[in-house]
């Protein structure tokens, strides 16, 4: 592993920061499979420590996951359609078109494997964005509610 990359688990259930990686810049194949080897144990990953990420390198990164979803209704960003673009300020009260609870188009019948997210200004405090593992949820349940999920 390169010596300079380092993997730090975020929570005891879920996530892990990436330092050490810019994603500005090509990544090598090494560098992939560290991140895709974190992402698969962690489930989400935070890479700390970036600069600006083009619009191209972004779509490079989420491509190496596979293939990638466009939103039907999403706000685009011009040339990158696959880029769900979302816009704020500190008078936002809707900053993802639901005030609660959402999953990123959990509805759609193959949905996709995740959400590569890119904050540009990031407030003092707070805006956080909260994630589940859904695998340890389906694993608390009892032997006949996994029954009727299946």
């Amino acid at each position: 592993m390169n010596n300079k990359i380092t993997i730090k688990p975020y929570a005891p259930n879920i996530g892990a920061i990436i330092t050490g990686i810019d994603l500005s810049k090509k990544i090598s194949n090494s560098e992939l499979k560290i991140i895709k080897d974190a992402f698969h144990k962690f489930l989400v990953i935070f890479f700390q420590e970036q600069f600006e990420i083009s619009p191209e390198n972004h779509i490079k990164l989420g491509k190496c996951f596979g293939d990638l979803h466009i939103h039907p209704a999403a706000p685009k960003m011009k040339n990158f359609p696959e880029i769900f673009e979302i816009h704020t300020d500190k008078n936002s009260k809707i900053s993802n078109g639901a005030e609660d609870f959402h999953s990123d188009v959990s509805c759609d019948i193959k949905p996709p494997l995740g959400t590569m997210l890119q904050l540009h200004i990031l407030p003092e405090s707070g805006g956080d964005t909260m994630f589940a593992n859904m695998y340890m949820a389906y694993d608390a349940l009892s032997n006949p509610m996994k029954k009727f999920f299946r």
